[in-house]
């Protein structure tokens, strides 16, 4: 009788603990039992770490989430790597592991370049010029591959999974095909598969990754720090919604437009007003505003 391999802590202790420090973690608050959903498993090429992508159902009771959380197991410690360190365990064969969140680690980054499905004309990107995790998303986690190249890319993971095509994949697409400059062309993408939380089959994109414009910033963060230098941000806001107004016009021509009726009007209005209304709740230094 083959003997199963173990980690001592196992891998589910290690992610229960790990996972809701992540900003990304859709569950936050909410008590969960972890299910496994699918997974699959990736090449080092140089042989010496272990790669592994999990599919995670997180199951609050009323509702699942789906989540993606891709693994490297090493056998001493990922230099500068601290950060993004899952855990320590024992494999039962192999002996102690550091286990980390693969999107900062070069092997993991490197085996999902490999793996992407290119569109027609597009070259592979490449890390060989080094990676960085961007550290301002909230939901998804994106990588800058080939940091010192000419031509940089970046990388969007998608850290919760949806079955279909994902809007930034399909969206992006639609407004190339129209003539839209303003956002970056999906040039790469990674497909897959995995079990629904009732048991059917599921799948859906698990990546997207498009030419990176090296220089540009959040448009967010690029307001907060106008007012917390004092400078005016008005003829950069006029700009942004000019840009906005012109991506919505290209969608427009994209997915084409329905008539909005009287009752749809009302109900657009109502769930703004619900979201201000949840926005004061949460931060009562809004209700002057």
């Amino acid at each position: 009788m083959t003997q199963v391999a173990s980690l001592d802590p196992p891998l589910q202790h290690l992610l229960h603990v790990w996972m809701p420090r992540q900003r990304w973690y859709p569950a936050k608050g909410r008590g969960v039992s972890l299910r496994p959903l699918g997974g699959h498993r990736l090449d080092d090429p140089a042989g010496e770490v272990g790669i592994e992508v999990h599919i995670i159902g997180l199951d609050s009771g009323d509702r699942v989430d789906v989540v993606q959380v891709p693994l490297t197991y090493r056998a001493s410690p990922l230099p500068g790597a601290e950060q993004a360190l899952v855990g320590e365990t024992t494999h039962s064969e192999l002996g102690r592991r550091w286990i980390y969140d693969g999107t900062h680690d070069p092997a993991y980054v490197a085996a999902l370049l490999d793996a992407l499905q290119l569109a027609p004309g597009a070259d592979r990107p490449d890390a060989g010029s080094g990676s960085r995790v961007l550290s301002g998303e909230q939901s998804n986690t994106s990588i800058i591959v080939g940091c010192g190249s000419d031509r940089p890319s970046i990388v969007k993971l998608f850290r919760t999974l949806h079955p279909g095509a994902n809007p930034d994949v399909e969206v992006t697409a639609a407004l190339h095909e129209v003539g839209c400059d303003r956002v970056a062309r999906p040039v790469w993408w990674l497909h897959g598969s995995w079990t629904a939380p009732d048991g059917s089959s599921a799948e859906g994109h698990l990546a997207v990754a498009a030419e990176y414009l090296a220089g540009s910033q959040d448009a967010w963060r690029e307001a907060v720090a106008a007012v917390e230098a004092g400078r005016d941000f008005s003829t950069s806001a006029r700009e942004l919604g000019e840009t906005t107004a012109q991506v919505h016009l290209a969608l427009a021509r994209a997915f084409g437009t329905v008539p909005v009726t009287g009752t749809e009007r009302k109900q657009i209005v109502a769930g703004l007003r619900a979201r201000v209304e949840w926005a004061v709740s949460s931060a009562e230094a809004l209700e002057p505003y």
